[in-house]
């Protein structure tokens, strides 16, 4: 079954919120502009009428019936050639007054005279083809029995021109307030976030062995995932060591009857001897197998141990040149006095010393060991100038129970447990030809490890 793709949280939230963000920002904007339309419409009217409402106060009849414009009024922009800003009274369908924006020697009327008692507002054209927006106007004069039709007129760019203006204003400010507001939404979610990447580095650490359970100050809402961690940890702890001590209570009651059977064997006739030591034989191999595989399990479990390569490493050379001191082995190791090995030193010293063990047993002259530090962890090469092991046969040497040369004293499970404990540290074991020698062999191990300096 294909997993899932994982998704970053982090990244998923920012978008969502930048999403509302925007949509809610938009429409904010959209209602804004709106709004601040119909202000400036309704301002727009109230200039117009202001102005219409001070030529009714100038208009007045004579004595004769003629209509008279008492001090018009003479705002600026009612003053600017063909401006759009005009005004008008009419009287019986002439043109008595208009405004100087309106300059022409024969005065035409902006519109017909239409029966509007109340003030109202239209859209009309202007002489020049302007978009115009009209506050009209019809009045009875009761002493008179006489109608006056006023007109006052605005361009409708002006209209426009303030709500764009405005629109680009709030456009921009809500873009520098989107803005501000990811920065900090980027922030917020940064120190949110924080526990979590704790938790995650408390984790990384118990992988890595420098710690052994969880002991984090995190907020309510991962204390309880805290505590359930810790829990998983102990209960792993706890089935393997039950597991280790079923595989190691199992193999010891094997060892009895096995030395049993080894020992009435020598009364029964050889033929039938010969089966019951090779069937015990193999029951052996597989006792001393699982006990390892047991002690390995145990030890594995221990992730905060460390191991300093070097030491181990010194230890091993001295007690093997003890032990070849007859064959007048040269043996040597080249390796940083702070490279450590992530694990129990149990396993480095049984992963170590099986393998210069062989290449001690089958080296002519010397044996040369070397570590260093790799991108992945650890190397550790171990290289003899003995008659090696042809390329076909590498890797069966790593078979439980095989042993190339029947004639050396032996279980074959060495390097078959080497192997394991190896596969189990996530590491890797892998044979090539020897560089110090013609023939011989040499044994790469990669495994956890770093160097660690202490300043």
């Amino acid at each position: 079954m294909p997993t899932a793709k994982p998704y970053s949280l982090r990244s998923r939230l920012i978008w969502r919120v930048t999403l509302f963000m925007f949509v809610a920002l938009s429409v904010l904007s959209v209602a804004l502009v709106l709004l601040f339309d119909s202000y400036i419409e309704r301002r727009f009217d109230r200039t117009l009428t202001n102005q219409l409402h001070s030529l009714l106060a100038a208009a007045h009849f004579d004595q004769n019936g003629e209509l008279i414009l008492k001090g018009a009024p003479s705002t600026a922009r009612f003053q600017e050639t063909l401006s759009g800003w005009y005004w008008q009274v009419i009287h019986q369908q002439q043109v008595k007054y208009q405004s100087p924006s309106l300059y022409a020697d024969a005065p035409a009327p902006l519109l017909d005279e239409i029966n509007l008692p109340k003030l109202s507002f239209i859209a009309l054209e202007g002489p020049t083809g302007l978009p115009l927006r009209a506050a009209v106007q019809r009045v009875h004069f009761h002493a008179q029995d006489q109608h006056v039709f006023v007109v006052a007129t605005g361009p409708v760019a002006d209209i426009q021109r303030d709500v764009i203006q405005f629109a680009t204003r709030l456009i921009g400010a809500f873009a520098l307030l989107g803005l501000i507001l990811g920065l900090l939404l980027r922030w917020q979610l940064k120190q949110l976030l924080q526990p979590v990447r704790t938790l995650q580095q408390g984790i990384k650490a118990i992988r890595d062995g420098s710690q052994e359970s969880l002991a984090l100050t995190l907020p309510s809402e991962l204390t309880d995932v805290q505590t359930e961690l810790n829990h998983l940890l102990q209960n792993n702890k706890e089935i393997l060591e039950r597991a280790r001590l079923q595989a190691s209570n199992l193999a010891h009651a094997l060892k009895n009857p096995i030395s049993v059977l080894k020992n009435h064997a020598a009364n029964l006739p050889p033929a039938d001897a010969r089966v019951i030591l090779e069937q015990a034989d193999k029951l052996t191999q597989s006792t001393h197998s699982h006990l390892a595989r047991a002690r390995l399990a145990g030890s594995f479990e221990k992730l905060s141990a460390r191991t300093n390569v070097a030491d181990t490493l010194s230890e091993l050379v001295f007690s093997l040149e003890l032990l070849y001191k007859p064959k007048g082995l040269k043996m040597g190791f080249a390796c940083h006095p702070d490279l450590v090995f992530f694990g129990d030193p149990h396993d480095l010293d049984e992963v170590l010393g099986n393998l210069m063990d062989n290449a001690c047993k089958w080296a002519q002259h010397k044996v040369c060991v070397s570590a260093e530090q790799i991108a992945r962890g650890i190397e550790i090469h171990i290289e003899d100038d003995g008659p090696g092991i042809p390329a076909q046969e590498r890797q069966n040497v790593f078979n439980p129970g095989k042993r190339l040369d029947e004639t050396t004293q032996g279980t074959g499970l060495g390097l078959n447990i080497v192997q394991d404990i190896v596969l189990l540290y996530g590491g890797q074991v892998t044979l090539h030809d020897s560089t110090i020698a013609n023939s011989g062999l040499k044994i790469t191990l990669q495994l956890p490890g770093k160097l660690v300096t202490t300043d």
